[in-house]
């Protein structure tokens, strides 16, 4: 990832100062995540303790609670994001207060053409009614589902970043944000689940996060949890708009 901080000299010339993120990580880098652990984005509405053998059978009787209307499961989505929404906002300021420093040219982390490389963009929302008739609702949801997993690959290792080399100062928050998003996949797994479909094609986490972003420098990695969480809270923001559309769109189709 590259910085570009465009300017002029007391001449009025300009200049150009261009600096690389993370080509050569420093002494002290970080780690990837090892390959093995367990990828939540694959079971986001239970997780590796439902693989456990040792609970017992005490017979309960079959029970399949009904599935909830497609309107109050995107209900419960929304709610589900703007609760996430919220806690990337809190986790973003406190960067600003305690990690990264704005305001001048060379470290700028809000300006839009910083990005990483991977991580879903944020695609303008154009109307429910538009969306539903270019895509249809399942291809939406299906799409939505594949972003948010590669947005909670890149959170993991955020975290993981957190409790090797910041002694934890962050970790809570993060543990609630990484709980917000599997909430977020299931939401969006059961609403699939109502049309029918399910998610079959998962993303990989070696191939969804480029390694050069997991191998950099502890400076570095303050800065890319910084446009994570940037990026994170605009994302939340434009599905926000797009799912209550949706849901009043289907809840009053005339």
């Amino acid at each position: 990832m590259e910085y570009w901080c465009i300017g002029n000299n007391e001449n009025g010339t300009g200049f150009i100062i261009v600096f690389l993120l993370a080509v050569l990580p420093t002494l002290i880098s970080s780690t990837p995540i090892p390959t093995s652990r367990f990828e939540h984005w694959r079971s986001p509405c239970t997780g590796p303790e439902a693989a456990s053998q040792d609970i017992p059978d005490f017979n309960f009787p079959d029970f399949t609670p009904p599935t909830p209307s497609l309107p109050r499961t995107i209900s419960e989505l929304v709610f589900q994001m703007k609760e996430t929404r919220d806690k990337v906002q809190e986790l973003k300021h406190n960067y600003t207060e305690l990690r990264v420093h704005q305001g001048d040219c060379e470290n700028n982390l809000e300006a839009p053409y910083l990005r990483l490389d991977g991580f879903p963009s944020t695609p303008a929302f154009r109307g429910a009614m538009r969306m539903i008739s270019e895509m249809n609702l399942t291809d939406i949801l299906l799409t939505d589902y594949r972003k948010l997993s590669v947005v909670m690959i890149f959170v993991e290792q955020v975290r993981w970043d957190e409790e090797v080399y910041e002694r934890d100062q962050f970790t809570p928050i993060l543990n609630n944000i990484f709980q917000g998003l599997k909430s977020i996949l299931c939401v969006l797994s059961n609403a699939l689940t109502t049309q029918g479909s399910k998610v079959t094609d998962f993303v990989n986490r070696t191939h969804s996060m480029n390694q050069r972003y997991r191998t950099m420098s502890r400076t570095d990695n303050h800065d890319r949890d910084y446009i994570i969480m940037r990026e994170s809270f605009k994302l939340f923001g434009n599905m926000i708009l797009k799912y209550t559309a949706l849901k009043d769109f289907l809840s009053n189709p005339n």
